[in-house]
């Protein structure tokens, strides 16, 4: 007599595998060859021992929250990525060399450019002034734990932006960046991008 779901007999006492009975309400996920043996600290010898009798081998695995996680990052760095190139960007411009100070010059010959290549932006510029300009435009604001600007509360305590003519009832904050991944970002994206504000000297 056949046995539940897709297992069973063929008659001779061997189980039979007609394939694997999925729940169509659960999500599947399925894993490469790699990522079997990795999620269950396998070799690939036994894997295939193994494969060679149960030809298929159905897994269930919940998302891992880094896959969550990574997805989420991913969609704040499109949205910072975004921002640069409608908000910053428009604003850079390039320097002629009597205004570019030494200690700059010798910054760019570092990075193996030309002075022509790089762009700056207007001394009012700051970091801190983008980065919270950024958090608002995601409906976040910057808290800090004290008068000294360095000293911010992490950013899932950083409390909504209140409703305004710009931000209007409705609205949905989401999550930000740290000022430091803020500044990270921005060095390995907009290398060339700099601002006036950091030549010390003239």
């Amino acid at each position: 007599e056949d046995g539940d779901g897709a297992g069973g007999n063929d008659g001779n006492g061997r189980s039979k595998n007609t394939g694997p009975s999925w729940d169509a309400s659960e999500s599947q996920i399925f894993l490469c060859t790699w990522g079997f043996c990795s999620l269950l600290s396998i070799g690939r010898n036994l894997y295939n021992r193994y494969s060679r009798t149960n030809p298929v081998v159905p897994v269930k695995v919940k998302l891992r929250q880094g896959n969550t996680n990574r997805r989420k990052n991913e969609e704040i760095y499109d949205a910072l990525r975004q921002y640069m190139e409608e908000m910053v960007l428009p604003h850079a411009r390039h320097l002629p060399s009597s205004l570019i100070s030494p200690s700059m010059k010798k910054k760019i010959r570092e990075m193996n450019r030309e002075e022509g290549e790089v762009l700056f932006l207007p001394p009012e510029f700051r970091y801190l002034r983008l980065y919270k300009d950024w958090c608002l435009h995601r409906g976040k604001v910057v808290k800090f734990k004290c008068t000294r600007l360095s000293h911010m509360y992490p950013t899932d305590q950083f409390p909504d932006r209140p409703f305004d003519d710009q931000w209007p009832e409705g609205s949905v904050s989401k999550e930000v960046f740290s000022l430091k991944t803020f500044r990270s970002f921005w060095k390995s994206e907009y290398p060339l991008l700099m601002l006036q504000a950091e030549m010390k000297d003239s």
